[in-house]
C-alpha cells in the first residue's frame, strides 16, 4: 500500500502544472494576389457535394482563442 507521504511528491511531480514557455512573436501572413478565379472539377462517381472556400482576412489572437 502507499503513503500518502511517499505518492504526494511523485504525484506532484508527474501530474502538477507545466510552467509556461515564452510567448511565440506574433505571425503575419500575406497571401499573393489573386488574378483569376482558380476552380477545379474532379469527375468520379461520387455522391454530389458542393465545396466553396474564400480568402478571409487576418483573425486576431483573440478571436483565433475564442476570447
Amino acid at each position: 500500500m502507499w503513503k500518502a507521504s511517499e505518492a504526494m511528491p511523485m504525484l506532484e511531480k508527474y501530474f502538477s502544472k507545466v510552467p509556461a514557455g515564452p510567448r511565440p512573436e506574433e505571425m503575419t501572413t500575406v497571401e499573393p494576389k489573386q488574378f483569376a478565379e482558380k476552380s477545379v472539377v474532379i469527375r468520379e462517381q461520387t455522391q454530389p457535394i458542393y465545396i466553396r472556400g474564400l480568402p478571409t482576412g487576418p483573425i486576431s489572437r483573440s478571436r483565433r482563442l475564442g476570447v
